[in-house]
């Protein structure tokens, strides 16, 4: 091979080995921009659900308060109907599920104490405020994160 067709095969090789190196730069760049974006939505997405669900455990302690007060009862649970339609979907789905139910028993709670279904139905009140707790899916703090403050 003449010394110019040396030259031009090298030319050739070095068009192309810069034109695969390019596109493997651009690919990862790409890619890794890629997993930024759904890290980034995956962090907001997870502070908007710790908000919605210490939100929704707000409303459901309220609803416990007003569960003996027929007068006030209404009101709450109809505030709690409200955030429901525009929050669930921010909840997981055994949280979603365990809110809409507990505010319709709470609306319900006189009819089940006269059916004598009062403790079934308070359980499942009170069950909602753990699977509140358990939708967030948060890592333990510590040791000490379960114990009463006193």
């Amino acid at each position: 091979m003449e010394t110019t067709q040396i030259a031009i095969v090298v030319a050739v090789i070095s068009v192309i080995g810069t034109v695969v190196g390019a596109s493997i730069v651009t690919l990862s760049q790409w890619f890794i921009s890629k997993r930024e974006r759904i890290d980034k939505f995956k962090i907001v997405a997870l502070e908007k659900r710790l908000a919605i669900h210490q939100e929704a455990y707000t409303l459901w302690t309220e609803l416990i308060s007003v569960l003996h007060d027929s007068e006030k009862n209404s009101e709450v649970v109809i505030k709690c109907q409200d955030w429901w339609s525009e929050n669930c979907l921010y909840l997981d789905s055994k949280s979603r599920d365990a809110f809409k139910n507990c505010y319709m028993l709470v609306y319900h709670y006189e009819e089940y104490k006269k059916n004598n279904e009062a403790k079934e139905t308070f359980d499942k009140i009170i069950d909602t405020g753990k699977y509140l707790a358990e939708g967030v899916n948060l890592p333990s703090l510590g040791e000490d994160e379960g114990k009463t403050i006193k």
